[in-house]
């Protein structure tokens, strides 16, 4: 696969996110249309110092309701490496975490397959 460092840096968590649909939210407590959860969090990440774990569903960051990536993405670009305090869901339990993102890694992007395989142009 064809990895791209991206020109403007997002801050790194060591998160990997998903969107909760509706049986998950309901699976989890999570209000409905509110909520990423936490797919897995790569080990020595400030995701993993701040304590955040797999299962975990990511409610508010700086008291702002966290519904898409998007608007996670965005987030952490405002943040700009400051510290971001979380409400987690945990075990159906509220949690406060602060987590502090890292300017110092670069985030990748993977391009489609479909992009390796381009005809060259004449």
């Amino acid at each position: 696969k064809f990895l791209a460092q991206v020109l403007h840096p997002t801050p790194f968590t060591g998160l990997t996110l998903q969107p909760l649909g509706p049986q998950l939210a309901g699976y989890f407590g999570a209000p409905a249309g509110v909520g990423l959860l936490v797919g897995r969090e790569e080990p020595n990440s400030p995701a993993a110092a701040a304590g955040l774990r797999a299962g975990d569903v990511l409610l508010r960051a700086d008291s702002i309701e966290v519904k898409s990536t998007g608007g996670w993405v965005r987030l952490l670009h405002e943040s700009r490496g400051r510290g971001i305090a979380l409400e987690v869901l945990r075990d159906k339990q509220e949690q406060h975490i602060m987590l502090i993102p890292e300017l110092k890694k670069h985030s990748k992007v993977e391009w489609p397959e479909i992009f390796e395989e381009q005809p060259e142009l004449a």
